[in-house]
């Protein structure tokens, strides 16, 4: 599980890089434009920093935080799928959906643990 798990955190890895890229290669808007694209990237490249610290963590608030995250990427994504159609948009919708699935599933499993003991 771990292992799909950092896949999916590299994917969304080498999303972010791509979205920074795309902003000065072949963004061709205004300079306004170009942050708030370059700012969706920022926000990618920290639910993957948040995601890094989740499978490292034991803290029930990183995991918490790492959910959270999650979900609203995810739901955020959702909505961008019917303002964007394109099939980036989607893509990275599903990887956010099962990047959602294992933080959940790493946080009940962590919170298992630590009830047994």
């Amino acid at each position: 599980m771990k292992n799909a798990y950092k896949t999916m955190i590299i994917i969304l890895l080498l999303f972010s890089i791509g979205h920074m890229m795309y902003t000065f290669i072949e963004n061709p808007g205004s300079l306004e434009q170009q942050a708030w694209f370059f700012s969706a990237s920022l926000g990618m490249l920290g639910s993957v920093f948040l995601n890094v610290l989740n499978l490292s963590s034991t803290e029930k608030s990183v995991k918490v935080m790492a959910m959270l995250m999650n979900l609203m990427m995810f739901l955020f994504c959702s909505f961008l799928c019917f303002v964007v159609r394109e099939i980036q948009v989607l893509v990275l919708t599903i990887v956010y959906l099962i990047t959602l699935f294992f933080s959940v599933r790493l946080f009940l499993l962590t919170r298992e643990i630590t009830l047994t003991e």
